[in-house]
């Protein structure tokens, strides 16, 4: 069914049954020909609802930016499942104290569980 639509008109149930609705790819604006029928609507990627007439694409509407109401929130979904155990932290296997030749304490040696090692360098307090 061909419709002339024109600027004002009010797009209606009545006027869209029957007609023909595609989806293109294509950028229908650049006035290129069209294979669709007169009166064969083409909504564009870009949200732009077009109308073939004499072999072109007329620009009934852009549909870009409008948007409905928003709607309720909807029903949490189920929990997932739970994940397997992160790996065991290291934790300190032993620990020496470390001294200068006068027998001062400068620091420490500690061992971790997975037999690394960390120094620990101490400094003497100021008041």
């Amino acid at each position: 069914m061909a419709i002339a639509w024109k600027d004002g008109d009010t797009i209606t149930a009545d006027k869209l049954n029957g007609s023909q609705v595609t989806f293109s790819s294509t950028d229908v604006e650049t006035g290129a020909t069209t294979t669709q029928p007169d009166g064969a609507l083409t909504l564009d990627v870009n949200g732009d609802l077009y109308q073939a007439d004499a072999g072109k694409q007329d620009l009934l509407v852009s549909l870009k930016g409008l948007k409905g109401d928003k709607g309720d929130t909807g029903v949490a979904g189920p929990a997932g499942a739970v994940g397997p155990a992160g790996k065991d932290g290291l934790g300190v296997k032993s620990g020496t104290i470390n001294e200068d030749k006068n027998g001062a304490v400068t620091g420490a040696t500690l061992t971790m569980s997975d037999n690394s090692t960390v120094d620990l360098t101490l400094n003497k307090a100021t008041s």
